[in-house]
């Protein structure tokens, strides 16, 4: 006979389930039972936690947390200053920052007093979000040191004028971030200046007003017209607050540009143009060339190109102009000093005047500039004609009446408390002579043409005729009674 065992097997383990679970349920009853509450009155930040457990106690404390953060934003300033009236200001809402908080471990170490409790919810807010919403405004905050320079001199008062120093900011995201985020875990709305690293320039106003001095100025006037004036003011505005650094050198034509044409500004004016004088485009400002010329030489800027008129220049001395011609003849100086020079240019009706700023060095304070003629080259005797369809045969027209070639050197001394320490040979001048000029009509015979006149040939006397033949005289008569 076979027994059957399944339904009592399957009756035992059913009753081992129900058991478990009583003894389960029993142990959880007893331990919620037995655990530990908060007293009467405690406080997690503004929710009442009296009477709960820990567990109980975990899920309104986050909320609380959270609420915390949805009610605080903190306001991060970019001022350079406390008078940083553009400053741009940035918001850190603590609703999009993530936190970490080790709030279980907190409350169970609280839950074990017996009394009232103002808890301080305690949470950490994480930096990097922060610094994500800062760096934006931080790139734009920074900005580099800005030197003082001179930006004007007044030739009247011998005043500069400064554009002053400028300090350089960076924001520092990373400081600035982490008070964001003990702001933000105080619940406090704030405002907060960012943390900023401030970065001196190398050259300051008090680097300026007490080292720059007036090294050299010199001034001319002008004969030109209108329009040579005109050229000449443009000339000088061009070259007018120009900084020469150490070891740079300074091109006159480079700063003027195409003084040739009438797109660059410049007007027709009086120039001379091989030895003869025109109007031309540029007209003129050979002359604040050479006034440059006098105030770099004193100013102790070492010449690296320069070149003389073909004649004498009435406004400075023999030896010490300086033509220019763009493209082909330039003038040019190198700073030789220790710090940058500042070149100032100026027009004042009819004055030309140039000034060069700088530090004095120590070898010399004051430079002199001495020249004179070595030697006169007479103007060639024999004229030079030519020919111009325009005239009628045998007019004469001057051009030129032709000039003597003179020879001219410079010296340039260098003094320091008065006494001369050091002097140098300057460039050289050699002035060409040059042969009267005139034009003629075509067919002119010009070995008739004397003192720039054409002198009519003196045309042959004509033959006298020979007398006709006479008959023999008469015997005189007596006279009649």
């Amino acid at each position: 006979m076979e027994v059957k065992t399944k339904p009592k097997t399957k009756s035992i383990i059913v009753k081992a389930v129900i058991c478990l679970a009583g003894v389960t349920a029993a142990f959880f009853l007893i331990r919620y039972l037995s655990a530990p509450s908060f007293a009467e009155g405690t406080y997690y930040g503004s929710a009442d936690i009296s009477g709960l457990t820990v567990a109980e106690a975990i899920p309104i404390a986050e909320s609380e947390i959270k609420k915390i953060l949805s009610e605080t934003v903190i306001s991060v300033k970019f001022a350079k200053s406390s008078e940083d009236t553009e400053a741009e200001t940035v918001t850190v809402a603590g609703k999009d920052l993530e936190y970490t908080s080790e709030l279980e471990n907190f409350l169970k170490s609280a839950v074990k007093s017996k009394d009232a409790q103002k808890l301080t919810p305690k949470f950490d807010v994480s930096a990097d979000k922060i610094e994500s919403i800062l760096t934006p405004a931080a790139e734009r905050f920074k900005s580099e040191p800005k030197n003082a320079q001179i930006t004007g001199f007044d030739f009247a008062s011998s005043q500069l004028s400064l554009d002053n120093a400028v300090n350089g900011y960076t924001a520092d995201v990373g400081k600035t971030a982490k008070a964001v985020a003990e702001a933000m875990e105080k619940g406090s709305n704030t405002e907060i200046i960012v943390e900023s690293v401030i970065t001196e320039p190398e050259v300051t106003d008090e680097d300026i007003t007490s080292k720059y001095v007036l090294l050299a100025s010199y001034s001319t006037i002008s004969t030109n017209t209108a329009n040579g004036n005109h050229n000449m003011q443009l000339a000088l505005s061009k070259i007018n607050a120009t900084v020469l650094q150490p070891g740079e050198v300074f091109s006159y034509n480079e700063k003027l540009g195409d003084s040739t044409t009438a797109e660059s500004g410049f007007l027709p004016a009086h120039a001379i143009v091989g030895g003869v004088l025109v109007d031309s485009y540029g007209g003129g400002i050979c002359q604040p060339s050479s006034t440059l010329y006098n105030a770099a030489l004193c100013a102790g800027m070492e010449i690296v190109e320069r070149h003389c008129h073909m004649m004498p220049s009435s406004y400075v001395p023999i030896g010490l102009d300086a033509t220019v011609s763009y493209g082909s003849v330039d003038f040019k100086f190198k700073n030789v000093l220790e710090n940058p020079v500042y070149i100032f240019g100026n027009m004042s009706g009819t004055t030309v005047a140039t000034a060069i700023l700088g530090v004095l060095p120590n070898e010399w304070d004051e430079i002199k500039l001495t020249s004179w003629c070595d030697a006169t080259i007479p103007k060639p005797g024999k004229p030079i004609y030519v020919v111009d369809k325009s005239l009628a045969k045998n007019d004469v027209v001057i051009v030129n009446a032709g000039y003597n070639g003179y020879r001219a050197s410079a010296l340039r001394k260098y003094y320091k408390e008065g006494a001369e320490v050091k002097t140098e040979s300057l460039p050289p001048s050699n002035y060409s002579a040059k042969a009267a000029t005139y034009k003629v009509g075509p067919g002119t015979d010009i070995s008739r043409i004397v003192d720039g006149k054409y002198v009519e040939p003196t045309p042959e006397p004509s033959p006298s005729p020979s007398p006709d033949p006479t008959s023999e005289p008469a015997e005189s008569q007596p006279p009649e009674n």
